[in-house]
């Protein structure tokens, strides 16, 4: 059987202000995956956590989105994105690195810069 979510989920700061719609980011170091084994990557996709903040009049809706980019690639790397109103094509930011440790502090960074912005 394969295991498509392997290690524990990696914890990140979150403040209050934030409601997370799914998170399967996990604590794995993509540079120990073997890049012949196909089956160790399907789990690095483009869905990997959606954040979203409470926005009572729905003002300015704030995203923050995680993603592996081109999915399920040996060679690709997390992208995380803040979005505002959707408008993906111009994304507020964007950071990307193979670390999940660099993104998870990224991503505490954004929730924090954004929750009341």
């Amino acid at each position: 059987m394969i295991n498509l979510t392997p290690g524990k989920l990696q914890p990140f700061r979150i403040t209050g202000g934030w409601n997370i719609m799914w998170n399967h980011f996990r604590d794995v170091d993509v540079e120990t995956l073997d890049p012949n084994k196909e089956d160790d990557w399907l789990f690095l996709v483009q869905d990997i956590t959606y954040i979203v903040r409470n926005d009572e009049h729905k003002v300015n809706h704030i995203c923050v989105d995680l993603g592996w980019y081109p999915e399920a690639d040996p060679n690709g790397k997390f992208i995380l994105y803040v979005i505002q109103n959707q408008d993906w094509e111009k994304p507020l930011e964007e950071f990307s690195s193979r670390n999940v440790r660099d993104i998870a502090e990224k991503m505490g960074d954004f929730l924090q810069k954004y929750v009341t912005q």
